[in-house]
Order: C-alpha cells, then sequence, then structure tokens
C-alpha cells in the first residue's frame, strides 16, 4: 500500500473525510496531507530530532492505543499551514509541556506566534510561525487554572471522536 492510500485509509477511519471534501481540488487532497506529513520529518531532521518523526505506522499504533491523540495531530495536519507548527503540535502530543506562549497581532499588519516547549528531559525547543492559518494551534490547547495561577497543558482535538 502506498503511503498516499494509507494516509487516506487513515483520514477516513477517523472521519476526516470533511478534510478532504474540503481541499479544493478535492481529489489532490491526499496527496497534499501525505506530502505535508513528509515535510514534517524533513524538518525534524533538519532541526535534530528526525528520531522523534512520526511514521504512518505510529499513527496507525496511536489509532489503537490513543484515537484521541491520533484525532489532534490528524486536526493538526489538516488545519495548520507550516510544518513547523505541526511539529510542535506532535511534540506536545508526545508529552512536552508548554513553557511559555507569545502571540503578537496588528490588525491588518502582522501576526507572529511562538511556542517554547520542554521535554521531561530539561530540553527546550521553539516553535514560531508568521501564517495567521497557524492561529489554530492556540484553539487546540487546554487551559485551566490553579488557585489564581494560568495553567496550559496538551494538545488537543476539538471535534468529538470517531467512535
Amino acid at each position: 500500500m502506498t503511503e498516499t492510500m494509507e494516509m487516506e485509509k487513515l483520514l477516513k477511519a477517523r472521519g476526516f473525510e470533511w478534510a478532504i471534501r474540503a481541499y479544493s481540488p478535492s481529489d489532490k487532497a491526499v496527496a497534499h496531507y501525505t506530502e505535508k506529513f513528509s515535510e514534517i520529518e524533513k524538518f525534524m531532521v533538519d532541526r535534530g530530532i528526525g528520531n522523534s518523526a512520526p511514521t504512518l505506522d505510529d499513527l496507525a499504533s496511536l489509532q489503537d492505543s490513543n484515537p484521541f491523540k491520533l484525532d489532534a495531530f490528524l486536526e493538526a495536519l489538516v488545519s495548520l499551514r507550516s510544518s513547523e507548527m505541526i511539529v510542535g503540535a506532535w511534540r506536545m502530543i508526545q508529552g512536552m509541556q508548554l513553557q511559555s506562549l507569545e502571540l503578537t497581532y496588528e490588525s491588518a499588519a502582522s501576526f507572529a506566534l511562538k511556542v517554547s516547549l520542554n521535554s521531561p528531559y530539561g530540553e527546550t525547543e521553539v516553535y514560531s510561525t508568521n501564517d495567521i492559518d497557524d492561529m489554530n494551534f492556540v484553539r487546540h490547547l487546554m487551559k485551566s487554572k490553579s488557585g489564581d495561577r494560568p495553567i496550559i497543558n496538551g494538545f488537543f482535538a476539538l471535534r468529538r471522536p470517531k467512535p
């Protein structure tokens, strides 16, 4: 089975037919998402974290072990523009914690988003974008409070998962 066929099977199995239909032209959607997936690996290799890059086998395993994480990743894949922010989402799904988030916006002039993530081993990774379409990254973050202290943790799927 080709990578494109595997990606299509995964998207459809998790209820992402809407992402295929919404892409224009829709007959190119799966190839586009497969190419984006390959760009993620290249970005991670260039960053020196290629051993953490997701594979289609990893995603298929998540379908069985933790479909909620798979849905969060697939939502990032189909809704975020830059490979860098998709990788940031993947790293959070893998367990990295959000250390800081900076968002700057000036009406019709500029947009900047920068997130710093910490690993359980004390490593820090920074991901940034100037593409307003990557604003969707923020929508996936879970917010809460501990007393009066703000907490943002985890990267989660927005839609209700397919049973």
